[in-house]
């Protein structure tokens, strides 16, 4: 049992011990919190057998761009419009085209939180594309929404047996944007399968699954032909000289430069 899910099991148990003394309306809510503590462990489970799954998988995102995902522990590349989020397990590239030519930040990681800030900082964040971990979040909070409901049910997506959860009813934070209603999808090898949100304005965004293999290409995993690589603790583009050149009036100046948008800061 996770740490997540044995805190929602710790809090399940003790609302039932509260009920028996409080009455029927608390004894309702803390069967539909049981009850969807059931659907998070469900979740979770897969989720995390996902983590050591070989598969490449595209998605249409509702911003009618496409993201592909591939994995091969533990490697794992992210690929959006404006280029690929790649990962070796201590060290990604974050790179981007949108300045007119690809450039990869190169970061070296030392602990999972970092790796997450910087995932959620990349444009992959954007568009409506939904990673694993965000997911569980999103189930795992309305559990504990008076009045939300949760349904559980199953579908086919690009062929792959799904279990998903549709959440309604979240009361609207004044000028949120957070979705009011949203569904969720995994599939049975633990890779999601869909994600739509809608907020209260009615907008709504997501991504579905669109094809999915367990064949991988192995030249995702590494950063495309021709890009400029940047060491964010030595922002200098590969090949720029390291040393600093004689001080005069003319000499350029040595602060580092920005890091391209989107990518973590080391």
């Amino acid at each position: 049992m996770t740490k997540r899910i044995r805190t929602v099991t710790y809090i399940v148990a003790g609302a039932l011990v509260v009920a028996t003394t409080v009455g029927c309306g608390f004894l309702s809510a803390a069967k539909k919190i049981a009850s969807s503590a059931s659907i998070i462990s469900d979740f979770e489970n897969k989720l995390q057998a996902g983590e050591t799954a070989v598969y490449k998988a595209t998605y249409s995102s509702s911003d009618g761009s496409t993201v592909t995902v591939q994995q091969q522990p533990p490697k794992s590349v992210y690929v959006s419009d404006t280029g690929p989020w790649i990962f070796d397990g201590t060290t990604s590239y974050l790179c981007d085209n949108s300045g007119g030519s690809m450039t990869c930040t190169k970061t070296v990681y030392t602990s999972s939180a970092d790796i997450n800030a910087a995932f959620s900082a990349s444009t992959l964040a954007a568009g409506g594309f939904l990673a694993a971990g965000t997911a569980i979040v999103l189930i795992t909070t309305a559990a504990f929404v008076p009045g939300a409901k949760v349904v559980q049910s199953t579908k086919t997506i690009a062929g792959q047996k799904s279990s998903c959860v549709d959440v309604t009813n979240i009361p609207e934070d004044q000028g949120s944007t957070d979705p009011v209603s949203f569904t969720i999808c995994v599939t049975e090898t633990g890779v999601m399968a869909q994600y739509s949100g809608t907020d209260a304005s009615g907008k709504t965004e997501g991504m579905v699954l669109k094809t999915y293999t367990s064949n991988v290409d192995p030249s995702l995993f590494e950063p495309p032909p021709g890009a400029t690589i940047v060491d964010s603790a030595n922002p200098f583009p590969s090949g720029a000289p390291s040393a600093s050149p004689e001080p005069g009036p003319s000499a350029p100046s040595l602060a580092p430069s920005p890091v391209p948008s989107g990518s973590p800061s080391g």
